[in-house]
C-alpha cells in the first residue's frame, strides 16, 4: 500500500501556519491597526498607539498612508504573511535594515503597508535576517503590554536592553519607564522567593509574618522538596546499579562529595552537594544515565533573572538552591485581572 502522502503534506502544512494573531483588548474600542512583527501577527489601536508613541502620532495618519485604508478594504495590498484580507484601516509589517544579516538582530523596523503600493504583490523577503524572530517578536508584545498597561515580566537585563531600544525607536520611552516599577516588582517577587527558601538549614520563609506569603512560600518549598527528593532517588539507583566492584569506589566518591559540602564546621549545604556532583559528572567520575541527570540538572537550574551569573551551591548562592518557581494560580491576586 502507497504511503499516505495526503497526511504527510496536511502535517507539513500544519506546522509551518503562522501563530495565532494577538489580540489587544479595549474596552469600547475594535483594533483597527494590524502590525506585523515577523511571523507574529499583532491587533491593536490607533489611539493607543497615538497615546503613547510619538512615532505612531507623527507617522500614522501621515499623508503617504491614507491609501492603506482602500488597500486594506480590497485585499490588494495585502503582505504574503497577513492572515486574512480584513478592513484595518491601518497596516503595517517588518522591514529589515541594510545591516539585517547581523547577528545583533535590533535592526528591523515596522513599515506601512502603504509604501510599498508600487510593488502590491512582491513578497516580504525575511530570510536575511540572522536574529531571533520570535523573540524580538515577543519583546515587542511586552512594549505593546507597556502601552496597554498590562502586566509584563523582563526576562533578563538583554531583554530591557532589546525594549529600550524598541521604545526608542518608536518613541515610547515615558510609557516604558513608567511601567518598569511593576514589572521590576514581579522579578523581585521571583528573585525574593528564590532567596528566601534558604540558606539551607535556615530557611528564612518560616519567619515571614503575612499568611498569605508564607503560603506561597511553603508551596515552593515543597516543589523544592521534590526535586531533591528526584535527584536523590536517581543518585541511589546508580547505587543499586553499580555492582560490587563499583560500590566501593562510588561510596567513597559520595564520602568525599559530603565532606566537600562542609565548610568551617558548619552544617551540610545539599546545594553545594549536588553542584559538586554534578561536576563529578561533567567530569566524568560519576556516571548518571541521561534520565535520571535531567532531574539533577533541574535540580540546579537557577531561575535567576536579575541576577543570572550565580548558581546553586556557589559563591553567594553557597548554601541556596536556586530553581525555585511559583505558578501563577498559587499567587495571591489575578495576574489577568484588567481593571482595577
Amino acid at each position: 500500500m502507497a504511503p499516505p502522502r495526503n497526511k504527510k503534506q496536511k502535517t507539513a502544512a500544519v506546522a509551518a501556519s503562522p501563530p495565532t494573531p494577538i489580540v489587544f483588548q479595549s474596552p469600547g474600542l475594535q483594533p483597527d491597526v494590524r502590525l506585523m512583527v515577523f511571523d507574529q501577527e499583532f491587533h491593536v489601536h490607533s489611539v493607543i498607539l497615538k497615546l503613547y508613541s510619538a512615532f505612531f502620532r507623527k507617522f500614522l495618519d501621515s499623508p503617504d498612508k491614507v491609501a492603506a485604508v482602500e488597500a486594506a478594504s480590497t485585499g490588494t495590498l495585502r503582505p504574503a504573511q497577513w492572515s486574512a484580507p480584513t478592513k484595518f484601516k491601518y497596516e503595517w509589517f517588518t522591514q529589515l535594515d541594510q545591516d539585517a544579516e547581523s547577528a545583533e538582530g535590533g535592526n528591523w523596523h515596522l513599515v506601512a503597508a502603504s509604501s510599498t503600493s508600487n510593488e502590491p504583490t512582491r513578497p516580504i523577503d525575511l530570510s536575511q535576517f540572522k536574529g531571533n524572530k520570535s523573540y524580538q517578536s515577543r519583546v515587542f508584545e511586552k512594549l505593546l503590554c507597556a502601552m496597554y498597561l498590562k502586566p509584563y515580566i523582563i526576562e533578563g537585563y538583554v531583554e530591557l536592553a532589546t525594549m529600550t531600544d524598541l521604545a526608542d525607536y518608536y518613541c515610547a520611552l515615558p510609557i516604558l519607564s513608567r511601567t518598569l516599577d511593576s514589572a521590576f516588582f514581579k522579578v523581585l517577587r521571583l528573585e525574593s522567593l528564590v532567596w528566601v527558601l534558604g540558606p539551607w538549614g535556615n530557611e528564612q520563609w518560616k519567619n515571614l509574618q503575612d499568611p498569605k506569603l508564607k503560603k506561597i512560600a511553603k508551596i515552593a518549598r515543597y516543589g523544592l522538596s521534590h526535586k531533591i527528593s528526584k535527584a536523590q532517588e536517581a543518585l541511589t539507583k546508580e547505587i543499586a546499579l553499580s555492582g560490587d566492584e563499583g560500590l566501593q569506589s562510588l561510596m567513597d566518591t559520595m564520602q568525599e562529595l559530603a565532606l566537600g559540602a562542609w565548610e568551617d564546621g558548619a552544617a551540610l549545604s545539599m546545594p553545594r552537594y549536588f553542584q559538586q556532583l554534578q561536576k563529578y559528572k561533567e567530569d566524568g567520575n560519576v556516571v548518571i544515565g541521561n534520565d535520571d541527570a535531567y532531574y539533577l540538572d533541574l535540580l540546579l537550574k537557577s531561575e535567576l533573572v536579575l541576577e543570572q551569573q550565580y548558581q546553586a551551591g556557589t559563591e553567594l548562592a553557597f548554601d541556596h538552591f536556586l530553581c525555585v518557581s511559583i505558578d501563577d494560580e498559587d499567587l495571591p491576586w489575578d495576574i489577568t485581572e484588567m481593571d482595577w
